[in-house]
This record gives structure tokens, sequence and C-alpha cells, in this order.
């Protein structure tokens, strides 16, 4: 079974500058922007249901008013309003309660004739046209021989010559260069190249695995060795926080520097006797990597106080704490042994 033909359009054109019509311009200001919409949403069913014209009764001001949120009256209003200013018909509006004009019914036949169409939905009851305006996509049919080919027009004569198909020449490969690459790879098989060799094994030595106890590998799969691995274990031991060495190594790296090496285990050695004091509780503890990344041990006591944080006094007041504990234990020691021989030679 057929589909029914379809009667209105699923696209219409709409002029660029239709808001400069005195007739839109009195719409909006007589009913502002409420009667744009409206006229719009009336304009876009007229082509989309029958092309040319619309049925208009309660329910499609009901689906209208709907649609946009107004009440139905306002819709009366705006189609009254069309119709006083010629926007709509208003004969056919009063007698047929049908929505359309003579620009909207030119519009269409205009559409039709540019989509070729056979059929135009254009009752006579209801047309604004002349007869022959709206004819014109039956004036000019489309006959069915218009243009007849004819069968024998360019005939192909049945011993017509054939062309004889060409074939690309078979290129020979040189004998002497296929023969020399033959020899390349022969000599590669049994003379490898040394240096791609030595390459290779040291990639393999430095993926390999540190075993040896002499070896030490960092976070970032750097290696200590020698001079370098004994400073670093000096410094180990002598900060005494024994948490994040791979990092530590890592940091150890960045900061090593042999002119200086005595003053930072020095420090080291005097940050890990003061730590008891200055974090009683455990807390707050630098690791190694960070100590040597903030190049702690140029931390300068002396600095006015008016340029220091209130952490950075805070931590000199515990150092300066610890010192004098330090301090005063060492003299009472001194005393203790002063005292014992005294007594002695009594």
């Amino acid at each position: 079974m057929a589909s029914p033909k379809k009667k209105g359009l699923i696209y219409y054109s709409s002029d660029t500058d239709r808001y400069q019509d005195i007739k839109i311009k009195r719409l909006r200001k007589a009913l502002g922007c409420v009667g744009l919409a409206v006229w719009d949403y009336i304009l876009n069913e007229i082509y989309r249901v029958e092309g040319c014209f619309l049925f208009f009764d309660e329910d499609v001001a009901f689906d209208i008013a709907d649609y946009l949120g107004l009440e139905e009256a306002e819709i009366y209003n705006v189609v009254a309003f069309c119709c006083k200013t010629g926007l709509l018909d208003s004969d056919l509006y009063k007698s047929e309660k049908v929505l359309t004009s003579r620009a909207i019914q030119e519009r269409y036949v205009a559409i039709c004739k540019q989509a070729k169409r056979r059929n135009i939905n254009l009752p006579k009851a209801y047309t604004l046209l002349s007869f022959s305006a709206s004819k014109i996509p039956e004036e000019t049919p489309i006959p069915p021989e218009e243009t007849p080919i004819p069968l024998e027009e360019t005939p192909i004569p049945p011993e017509e010559t054939p062309i004889p198909p060409v074939f690309a020449p078979k290129v020979k490969k040189s004998k002497v260069k296929e023969s020399k690459r033959k020899e390349k790879k022969r000599k590669e098989k049994i003379t490898p190249n040394p240096l791609k060799g030595a390459i290779v094994q040291e990639q393999e030595q430095d993926a390999a695995p540190v075993d040896d106890g002499n070896l030490y590998r960092t976070k970032k799969g750097k290696v200590l060795k020698g001079e370098k691995l004994a400073r670093f274990e000096e410094l180990w031991e002598a900060y005494g926080v024994k948490r994040g060495k791979a990092e530590a190594a890592d940091a150890f790296l960045a900061q090593y520097r042999p002119d200086i090496w005595a003053e930072i285990v020095a420090a080291a050695r005097h940050h890990a006797e003061i730590r008891p004091v200055m974090h009683p509780d455990g807390k707050g503890v630098k690791f190694l990597q960070g100590w040597l990344s903030g190049r702690r041990w140029e931390d300068d006591l002396t600095v006015a106080p008016e340029t220091r944080t209130v952490k950075d006094q805070q931590e000199l007041e515990r150092e300066n704490m610890a010192r004098r504990l330090l301090d005063e234990k060492r003299n009472s020691k001194r005393e203790n042994r002063g005292n014992s021989c005294g007594f002695l030679e009594h």
C-alpha cells in the first residue's frame, strides 16, 4: 500500500529583512514579543500541515498557547491583529476559519516549483492567487520522451581492431648488487660489530639488578660505588634517620661536592645530636633527602629576627635550647670530674 502524499513542507525559506516589514513592526509594537512568537508559530504550522493554509479552531489555539505558555485569549488577540494588519486574510478567517494570505500562497507555489512537485495542495475555495499563478508547476510538465536516445546512434563496428594489451617489461635485478649484498651479510655474521656488542652489553649491565655489596642503586636507577658510596654511607650514619635511603641517595648525588663534604657531615652530626631536644615527640623530623634538597647544612643561625619566619624562629629557639642543654650537661660532667679528683688528693 502506497503511503499518502505529504501536503506540507519539510522546510520553508525566510527573508532576513522580515522584521523590517511595517506589518511586523506594528505587531511587535502592539503586542510585543508575544505577538512575534505566536506569528512565527502560526506561520510554521501553515507550511508544515497543509502547505499554504491552516484551519484555526480551539484545538489549534490550545496547542499554540500550551507550547508558548500563554492564555488562549492571547492567541485569539494575535490572530485578530494579524488579520487587521493584513498579515492574514481577514475574509477567509471570518468565513472559513482559515489562516492564510496571498504572500504565504505565493511563497508556497515558488517552493513547490523549486522542489519540482507535481501536486500542489491549493484548494480553489481558499486560493487568493490568479489561475495562471496557481498553475505554475503544471505549465512546464516534463514529457516522458523529451530527449529520446537513439538505439543505433553510435554503433560499434563488429570487426574493430582490438587494442593489444601492453605489458611492462620485467626489469632484472643487477646480479652485481645482489652479490655485494649477500657478501656484506656474510661478513656481518662472521665478524659482528664490536661497538654494537659493547653497547648491548652495557645496557644489559645497567638493566641487571645490583647484587654486589659494594654497589647501591638509587631510586632513579643510578649506581653508587667506590668513594661516592663510602661518602654516602658516612653521611647516612651521621644523620641517623634510617628512612628513605634510595631517595636520599639521589639527593646526595645532586648535592655532592668534595670541597664542602666535611661541612655537610659535621652539620649532619650536629643535627643528630640536637634532634631529641628539637623533636622530643619524634614528629616533624626531616628525612635525609629533604635535609639535603633544602641545603640545611647552610642554615645561618645568626639571621636577624625580623627576617625570619615563625617556623624558622621556632626551629632556631629549639636549636639554641638544645645547645644550652648540651653545654650544661658537659659542664656538669666536668665539675663532677674535678670534684672527684680533689677528693682523691685529700
